[in-house]
């Protein structure tokens, strides 16, 4: 039998992380593990009370194990000039039910 769980956020449509199963997994394990990056942490807040999401990582109930946004290059063609390369970071936007979208992005 398993004795711990580590969650990971997951890509496409669905929520960043299932909060219910985390619920599920707090009652069966005790304690879970959850390694999330900004979008994460943000969706996390938004569907668990702060207090109570705080009170869960100083009891050491959720182990939360941060990853940075990733890294990566941009290349835009340029006709008649050599490309222009861009340093960027992909950070998730979710799309909320009123349809405004969350973006944090400089541009």
């Amino acid at each position: 039998m398993f004795d711990r769980i580590i969650f990971k956020n997951q890509t496409g449509y669905s929520p960043l992380v299932d909060v219910g199963a985390i619920a599920e997994a707090l009652l069966f394990y005790g304690h879970v593990s959850i390694i999330a990056n900004s979008g994460t942490i943000k969706y996390l807040l938004t569907q668990i009370p702060t207090f109570v999401f705080l009170d869960l990582v100083r009891s050491k109930r959720i182990m939360l194990f941060y990853v940075s946004d990733q890294v990566g290059i941009r290349t835009t063609e340029r006709q008649g000039h050599l490309p222009l390369h861009d340093l960027v970071t992909a950070a998730h936007h979710r799309q909320s039910a009123a349809g405004g979208v969350l973006r944090e992005d400089s541009e």
